[in-house]
């Protein structure tokens, strides 16, 4: 996906001047397009470094460091399930893994759906997975974060 740098501020990204270059990329898929109730619908999730420049991912755990939204036909977002609140904010974080991610790699992570939510009642929904990233090289000047999302993934959970 090539982008215009003239959206965005240029307080914001200090080292990209040129007029346009690459964002990273993530992409989500699941791995069926339809479940029974209490399935696994395994989430597959890859984020792409199409940058010139190496970007930092902090906290690598995907149930806590993404954010992974699932909404029903009419747009409700669903709940996160008991057991998902409490991966999602623990109490104790003991490690958290940081990875360097540098130009045209990529990493994927997999996630039970069902580790977060509980989907109790059939229908179709939609999952969104969207992950914060900084620049290696801008870090120290200017340590804001900046968001890339998958395209939604529409699924079916069957009674």
């Amino acid at each position: 996906m090539e982008v215009s740098g003239q959206i965005f501020d240029k307080e914001h990204f200090t080292i990209h001047r040129e007029k346009n270059w690459k964002l990273p990329i993530l992409t989500a898929s699941l791995n069926e397009d339809e479940f029974n109730i209490g399935e696994v619908s395994e989430l597959e999730f890859t984020i792409k470094n199409e940058m010139d420049y190496t970007i930092i991912l902090f906290d690598t755990i995907p149930i806590r460091s993404f954010e992974i939204s699932v909404t029903d036909d009419e747009g409700k977002e669903l709940p996160l399930s008991e057991i998902g609140k409490r991966r999602k904010d623990p109490d104790i974080i003991m490690a958290r893994e940081t990875v360097y991610l540098v130009p045209g790699k990529e990493i994927t992570w997999q996630l039970d759906l069902r580790k977060l939510f509980e989907f109790n009642k059939g229908g179709t929904y939609y999952d969104k997975v969207e992950r914060k990233y900084f620049l290696k090289d801008d870090i120290e000047n200017n340590p804001k974060s900046n968001v890339i999302s998958s395209e939604p993934i529409k699924f079916i959970i069957v009674k």
